[in-house]
């Protein structure tokens, strides 16, 4: 009997024993579940912060939003777009094939003809006003007169590629070209950019029979708008004109580049780099008083046979004349920058002028080797090695408070007629090697 009571307290105790430990495991187990219930809201609060963030990001990229057929509209955000969106509607009214845009206007999407001639483009079409021209819509066809209408606000790419237009071409005020427009088309002899107007890249390269291009006031001109265009002779620049890189590359057969007669004077007009490099028959380059920068290499490996005026206050950028063979005479004006290199090696050049307050970069006129006479005003800064190993150097004139950097005449070999103002700064080394006695 008392075994047998032992063995009953003995499984009692086992009995309490499994309940606690139960207990404590489900406690485990729900605490562990709470985990990764708190695990898993996290997660999805940051899954849902990610979407988001991914949301906003694919609303910013497609702000630029670009519709069917390749028609380009500005982020809704900076400005309003250029024209309506596509409705997917197509008409063809006589040879002109259209679409209806949803602000109520059309685009020409096709003169669907295979004749090469085309009639004149109109104002509207079964009541839609033209606002746009599409890509390609005109490509190879032949014109007497083109006359893009005054409603028309932009010219998509390749719209009038390898175009001939024999007569003339007139342009709305403002208006948009995009990249490649007017490829290799066959031009009027003189064509006016108006007023306001956006050029794109390369909308005239190659282009032929221009022979004078007139650009008016406030026109941006994209990178090799003109590249090649190897016809064009006179290039007349208003006023707020932007060049960009290699705008009129390698034009051969440019010869004068002029203001514009309308130019508005408060305007600044800026050439970037290239923007004429390797134009190798100038004759007459007067730089318009609206231009604040000549760019880096801008007339690089130029030939300029007569004439080469700045305005004052110009900075002409780094190696901007490198090279070049210019008969001319050249009178830096007051207050000019002369960037590094910007003259360097410059050939045929026998007389230069240096006006109040300019200065005259690094290397600026590094081995001009026909220079012969230079005048330096007052005020002027030299800075190192700017006429380094000018051989042909007889004759340096220097002004009031103009300062002489370290080899600025070395190697002058023939340098022997120097007139300086006792005013003059120069370092030890400044005619280094030189034919003079300093």
């Amino acid at each position: 009997m008392k075994k047998y009571a032992t063995s009953i307290i003995v499984l009692v105790i086992i009995i309490v024993f499994s309940l606690v430990s139960c207990e404590k495991n489900e406690n485990s187990i729900s605490q562990e579940t709470k985990n990764q219930a708190i695990s898993s809201d996290e997660s999805k609060t940051t899954s849902d912060i990610d979407t988001q963030e991914s949301i906003l990001d694919t609303e910013e990229t497609e702000s630029l939003e670009i519709n069917e057929g390749g028609d380009k509209e500005t982020s809704s955000s900076s400005k309003e777009p250029i024209i309506g969106n596509r409705t997917g509607e197509k008409l063809k009214v006589n040879n002109f094939l259209i679409e209806k845009l949803d602000d109520g206007t059309a685009i020409i999407d096709k003169y669907d003809t295979y004749s090469s001639e085309c009639e004149e483009i109109p104002e509207e079409l079964e009541g839609y006003e033209i606002s746009a021209i599409g890509e390609n819509a005109f490509q190879y066809k032949e014109f007497d007169d083109l006359i893009i209408p005054s409603t028309v606000k932009i010219i998509y790419d390749e719209a009038f590629y390898f175009a001939e237009i024999n007569d003339s071409i007139s342009l709305p005020k403002g208006i948009i070209i995009e990249d490649k427009a007017f490829y290799s088309a066959s031009l009027p002899k003189t064509v006016e950019l108006p007023d306001d107007s956006t050029i794109g890249k390369g909308a005239f390269s190659y282009c032929n029979d221009c022979k004078t291009l007139i650009i008016k006031n406030n026109v941006s001109i994209d990178d090799e708008a003109f590249y090649f265009a190897n016809d064009i002779e006179t290039l007349q620049i208003g006023s707020g004109v932007v060049i960009n890189e290699k705008g009129f590359y390698s034009c051969s057969s440019l010869e004068n580049i002029l203001e514009y007669e309308g130019a508005e004077k408060s305007n600044e007009t800026i050439i970037e780099d290239q923007a004429f490099a390797y134009c190798d028959d100038l004759k007459s380059v007067i730089i318009p008083d609206s231009v604040s920068t000549i760019g880096k290499e801008a007339f690089y490996y130029t030939s300029i046979s007569d004439q080469l005026s700045f305005p004052d206050s110009i900075t002409i950028g780094k190696k901007a004349f490198f090279s070049c063979d210019c008969g001319a005479d050249i009178t830096i004006p007051k207050n000019a920058i002369v960037e590094k290199e910007a003259f360097a090696y410059i050939t045929s050049v026998k007389t230069l002028l240096i006006e109040d307050g300019a200065e005259i970069g690094d290397q600026a006129f590094y081995y001009a080797s026909d220079l012969s006479a230079i005048t330096i005003m007052n005020d002027v800064i030299i800075d190192s090695k700017a006429f380094f190993s000018c051989d042909e150097l007889v004759t340096l004139e220097v002004g009031k408070g103009t300062s002489i950097g370290k080899e600025s005449f070395a190697y002058c070999s023939n340098l022997s007629n120097i007139k300086l103002d006792d005013s003059v700064s120069k370092k030890d080394d400044s005619f280094s090697w030189s034919g003079a006695d300093y």
